[in-house]
């Protein structure tokens, strides 16, 4: 079976997954996405990406679901929409720690359909979103992002970026199928369920909906498109994510950048300094009087792994409880790993002064995030 085949099964089992959780219920689309990022189903990504890359290369996957995405609002606009549904983040470490650490990132923006095609997308909400994918304005946070970057007066994701990749690379629709196409025996662990096919399985190949996912994707078509025409989502959701850890899809990253005019790498690291640490003590150590504590003697390197440290150490740590006295292994491996690269001898800098800033007061957010992570000689696209 190849790669994209075992990525396809995850989605598909998570899809089937949803369902025996929303039993006698159908699933809502929250549901249906946190299923994706639920532990019991990214442990099925992490073991399929394992077993795809070179032995010298370390993995760690995760998956962060929560309802407290942040809603932003275009300077020209007058209300205030979601920024996403979901947020795919890939992000690469060399072993050599003089090399830069490297990311890749895509936000979608989920809609259940019977079709892999969104309808009309000119009502209310739906048009500002649907504007914002195809062009992204310039925008201000409005609940749970900042305002703006500092020194900004707001977010301007056409700044360039750290690849030459352009700004609407970085988001798209998915649509998820809204019926029942696979069963999954219930086994331990849940994401080693043999897939049949459900009810509705037969309507799911009747609609097209590419190599039988019940996930697939697509870009808002450039302007003059019109949002009433909605959005074609032809791309297998396996595609779409091999695709991002082969460098093809979604807008590079600079890793642990937090200030400057690369307004997307500050959102992405944002995004990831947030789910890694929701209590908030990285960032807003002071946000109650709108002081933002920078990361004073730390270098860029570090601001970089960071986060993917929080994960990895949360990870490993029920990697051991659940089966360290039970089954030998090696584990901490990534933490060990990760360590090893952050207090190396590269060093980049880009610290950050501490002083008032002037972004609002507010609660931080994060759109809910599947992070894939990776240790090793060779860069993905070398795979």
């Amino acid at each position: 079976m190849s790669l994209i085949d075992e990525i396809r099964e995850y989605v598909n089992r998570s899809h089937a997954y949803a369902w025996r959780a929303a039993h006698p219920m159908a699933p809502d689309e929250p549901g249906l996405v946190s299923a994706l990022l639920c532990r019991e189903m990214y442990q099925g990504l992490r073991d399929v990406l394992s077993r795809n890359i070179p032995p010298s290369t370390k993995l760690m996957v995760k998956g962060v679901f929560t309802h407290q995405t942040p809603k932003v609002k275009a300077v020209t606009g007058a209300k205030a929409v979601e920024i996403g549904d979901l947020l795919l983040i890939q992000q690469h470490f060399d072993t050599d720690p003089a090399k830069p650490s490297t990311g890749r990132a895509l936000l979608l923006q989920a809609k259940t359909s019977l079709k892999p095609k969104t309808g009309s997308l000119n009502s209310g909400t739906q048009r500002i979103q649907f504007e914002l994918y195809q062009s992204w304005p310039a925008f201000t946070g409005e609940t749970r992002l900042a305002t703006s970057p500092t020194g900004y007066s707001s977010w301007d994701f056409t700044h360039p970026s750290a690849g030459s990749e352009p700004c609407t690379a970085g988001a798209e629709y998915a649509i998820i199928y809204k019926k029942h196409a696979y069963r999954s025996v219930l086994t331990t662990p849940r994401w080693k369920g043999v897939l049949s096919a459900g009810p509705d399985h037969a309507a799911l190949l009747a609609h097209l909906f590419s190599s039988e996912s019940t996930w697939v994707t697509g870009p808002c078509s450039l302007p003059p498109a019109h949002a009433r025409g909605g959005v074609r989502c032809p791309m297998d959701f396996a595609c779409t994510l091999s695709g991002l850890l082969a460098g093809t899809v979604g807008r590079s990253f600079s890793p642990g950048v937090k200030s400057g005019g690369d307004h997307w790498s500050i959102f992405i690291n944002e995004m990831l300094e947030v789910a890694s640490n929701p209590s908030g003590d990285y960032l807003y150590t002071n946000a109650n009087q709108g002081v933002i504590s920078g990361m004073r003697g730390r270098d860029l390197l570090m601001q970089a792994a960071a986060p993917i440290l929080r994960f990895a150490v949360a990870e490993d740590m029920e990697q051991w409880i659940s089966f360290g006295h039970s089954k030998p292994g090696n584990y901490f491996e990534f933490t060990n790993l990760l360590l090893s690269t952050m207090t190396g001898s590269g060093r980049y800098d880009n610290e950050p002064p501490n002083e008032e800033s002037s972004r609002q007061k507010f609660q931080p957010g994060h759109v809910p995030v599947l992070v894939m992570a990776t240790i090793g000689d060779e860069p993905l696209q070398d795979w």
